[in-house]
C-alpha cells in the first residue's frame, strides 16, 4: 500500500506494477470495486496519463484501507473463534454443574453449563474428545448416559 501512496510522475512504472497485482488479488477475493479501480489505474499508468491516477488515487486508498480493514477482521474472527482452555480440559466445577443438571433433568441448567463449558477450545486430548462427546449426548438430551459419565469419571479434586 505504501507503493500505491506515494505516486509520481518517475514512479508510474513502479506503480503499474504495484496496482497490477492489487488487481488479481483484489478479483480474487471478491473485491470487484476495488479490482475494477485498480485495472483502471494500471492502464492509466502505463500510458502515462498522472493526471488520472493522482485524481483517482484517492478512492483507490481508501477502497484498499477498507478491504484490507474487513478482511483484518473476518481473520481474527476466524483464527480463534474461541479462546483457550487454560486448563487440561474442561472446568471440574462446570462438569459436577452439569452432572447435577442431568440428574435432575434441568434443562436449563444443562444448557448454561454447556454454553460455559463450549465456550473454550479445548486441546487435543481427553478433554477434547470429552467435550464433543458432550456436545453430542446433550444435543440429543442424554440426560442419564451425561451424568452417569460423567459421575464414573469424576476427578479427586472435582468439587463435592
Amino acid at each position: 500500500m505504501a507503493k500505491t501512496q506515494a505516486v509520481t510522475p518517475e514512479t508510474l512504472a513502479d506503480y503499474a506494477i504495484t496496482v497490477h497485482g492489487l488487481t488479481g488479488s483484489s478479483y480474487n477475493l471478491g473485491a470487484e470495486y476495488v479490482g475494477d479501480l485498480a485495472a483502471a489505474l494500471e492502464r492509466a499508468a502505463k500510458t502515462g496519463d498522472f493526471a488520472f491516477v493522482q485524481a483517482q488515487n484517492p478512492f483507490f486508498l481508501e477502497a484498499e484501507e477498507k478491504l484490507l480493514a474487513a478482511l483484518t477482521a473476518k481473520l481474527e474472527t476466524l483464527a480463534s473463534p474461541k479462546p483457550k482452555s487454560g486448563q487440561n480440559g474442561p472446568d471440574p466445577a462446570l462438569l459436577e454443574a452439569l452432572r447435577r443438571a442431568c440428574e435432575t433433568f434441568d434443562v436449563e441448567g444443562m444448557d448454561q453449563a454447556m454454553k460455559s463449558l463450549t465456550s473454550y477450545d479445548y486441546h487435543p486430548g481427553p478433554g477434547a474428545d470429552l467435550m464433543a462427546w458432550l456436545e453430542e449426548k446433550t444435543y440429543r438430551l442424554d440426560f442419564k448416559r451425561i451424568a452417569r459419565r460423567l459421575a464414573e469419571s469424576r476427578q479427586p479434586n472435582w468439587p463435592a
